[in-house]
């Protein structure tokens, strides 16, 4: 599961990873915006899921984009997101 749009400000944003942008491409949200972090936190906060980064040879180099999640797909999706 990903995360595919959010809603806040009374809009919706396409949530288009960051890591995954065009060269030159600018996101429909803002990652400065005090409403998307306040988002940002409470799916962070809340979520049970977590990083397993028990079989990499590096855990300080983590592709979070790859990186085995446990947890539900859901949580998965929203910690791969943010």
């Amino acid at each position: 599961m990903s995360v595919r749009h959010m809603w806040y400000k009374d809009r919706c944003f396409e949530a288009k990873n960051m890591s995954l942008l065009d060269p030159g491409e600018i996101p429909e949200y803002g990652v400065t915006d005090p409403d998307f972090r306040t988002l940002q936190q409470a799916a962070m906060i809340y979520s049970d899921a977590r990083f397993d980064t028990s079989s990499l040879a590096d855990p300080s180099r983590v592709d979070y984009l790859t990186c085995r999640v446990i947890g539900d797909a859901t949580e998965t999706g929203l910690i791969k997101f943010f």
